[in-house]
């Protein structure tokens, strides 16, 4: 991780209710781990250069599959990606 990657990811989380919001939730603790640039496969996820274009790929995705898609600034690369949030079930409770 670089910090210049942690200042704009933490930035990206920006205003700064948002940026409570999601650290109160646990959300933010995942910007954190190796799992948000990865896939399941442990392969990088696909890496966007801009903002502008990560919102353009999640926008298509949600047309095209019907589901909520996020974005953020990637803290172990220097790319944006994009993916949807895991749906918790009983089993993810302790």
């Amino acid at each position: 991780m670089k910090i210049r990657n942690i200042y704009l990811g933490l930035k990206d989380q920006l205003p700064l209710k948002r940026l409570w919001r999601n650290w109160r939730n646990g959300n933010l603790k995942g910007l954190f781990h190796i799992r948000s640039h990865l896939r399941n496969d442990s392969l990088p996820k696909i890496s966007y250069p801009t903002k502008a274009s990560v919102i353009r790929a999640a926008e298509s995705m949600e047309k095209k599959i019907g589901k909520k898609f996020g974005n953020w600034k990637c803290l172990h690369c220097d790319g944006y990606h994009v993916g949807k949030n895991r749906v918790k079930t009983t089993l993810d409770v302790k």
